[in-house]
């Protein structure tokens, strides 16, 4: 009967952490006012909240809150526009001193 307890203690308190997004350290979840499961159960049922946290890393709640982020796909940098190509300037064949002899 006890196992069947802690079972769905951890499962109410899986589903809070799941809802908060993150695992709280003790002192967070004894500060939180809307805890599912009160502290002085968790001592009851676990004897301290690192035994229920040692019960809960082996649930499938501690895998899901603790699988890495997936990683977000680079954007592709933009092309730069392309340059005008700058005609050389013409220069004439013959020069004004050539012309003038």
């Amino acid at each position: 009967m006890n196992r069947k307890k802690q079972a769905q203690a951890l499962q109410q308190i899986g589903k809070y952490f799941a809802l908060k997004g993150k695992i709280y350290t003790q002192l967070e979840y004894v500060n939180a006012p809307d805890q599912p499961v009160p502290g002085f159960i968790i001592k009851r049922l676990f004897k301290t909240y690192d035994g229920m946290m040692t019960d809960f890393k082996k649930t499938s709640y501690w895998t899901e809150l603790n699988k890495p982020a997936p990683k977000a796909v680079p954007k592709p940098a933009p092309k730069p526009a392309p340059k005008k190509a700058v005609k050389p300037a013409v220069k004439p064949a013959v020069k004004k001193e050539a012309i003038d002899e």
